[in-house]
């Protein structure tokens, strides 16, 4: 009997090696590495956070927007990078994700992280359509304090 490969997604809020506060970015980064030396397919879907940007200049795959209703817009571009051979869609919007810190400064949570987050999700799934991702298995793993 053959194994059929799948094409895996996971988007998650961190992933160790680019960006990392708990044991999600441990899992982020471990699951989908045995996925893929198991011949998967599989990418990874995370924010390009200021902490990411200024370690990795990675490359714009896709420039684009997402409608949040019939007033409003947010742009948005996916950054293509790689760990462990697993290819990372970073996605990057400034106003999101060009922080200080991931979620909190001063043990205080940022007042839009619930606003963050959401864009994120919907973002992260707007983009699957434009880069035309065939998944055969998501997962969601955002993990966000709110």
């Amino acid at each position: 009997m053959s194994q059929q490969n799948l094409n895996v997604l996971f988007i998650a809020s961190e992933v160790e090696g680019l960006v990392k506060t708990g044991g999600l970015a441990d899992v982020a980064r471990a699951l989908p590495h045995a996925l893929s030396s198991q011949g998967n397919h599989v990418t990874v879907v995370v924010p390009y956070y200021r902490q990411i940007a200024e370690k990795h200049d990675a490359p714009v795959v896709l420039e684009s927007e997402l409608v949040i209703d019939d007033m409003q817009t947010i742009g948005y571009a996916v950054r293509e990078l790689s760990l462990d051979g697993v290819r990372i869609w970073a996605l990057d919007c400034y106003v999101y994700y060009y922080r200080p810190e991931l979620y909190a400064e001063n043990n205080e949570g940022y007042q839009d992280n619930a606003e963050r987050f959401a864009f994120f999700s919907a973002a992260s799934l707007d983009l699957v359509k434009k880069l035309n991702f065939r998944q055969m298995w998501c997962t969601v793993t955002t993990g966000i304090p709110v």
